[in-house]
Order: structure tokens, then sequence, then C-alpha cells
């Protein structure tokens, strides 16, 4: 697999994950609190951290306003 591909595949398991933790927690998805530019911000700023995936995700839902 092409290292472009599984980045891309990474990025979007990393969003559908986010966007199901919001569902979960505040009852819409990530996309009803953040733009896709913010979006991408997010997952940026998860790639600059040390804190696991679903950590950094469940942080995020609960604040939605970090990454904005």
């Amino acid at each position: 697999m092409n290292l472009d591909l599984l980045a891309y595949s990474n990025r979007n398991c990393f969003i559908e994950s986010l966007n199901q933790e919001f569902l979960a927690t505040r009852g819409y998805g990530a996309f009803a609190y953040h733009s896709q530019n913010s979006i991408l911000m997010i997952y940026n700023q998860y790639l600059n951290q040390d804190q696991s995936e679903q950590e950094f995700i469940k942080r995020v839902a609960r604040h939605p306003l970090i990454g904005r």
C-alpha cells in the first residue's frame, strides 16, 4: 500500500471516529460543530501530541471548541 493512501485511510478513520464520538456525546456529528478545515486542523493537532486517538477524540468531543 502506498504511503499517501495509508495516510488518507488513517485520516478518514480518525474523522469517522471523531464523528461517531460527537454523535454519542452530543447527539450531532462533528461537522455540526466544526468546518471541514477545522476537522483537518484537529487531525493535525492529534498527530502532533502524545495522547491515544481515543483519549484525544473524547477530549475534543467533550470540548467542541478545541481546534477552532
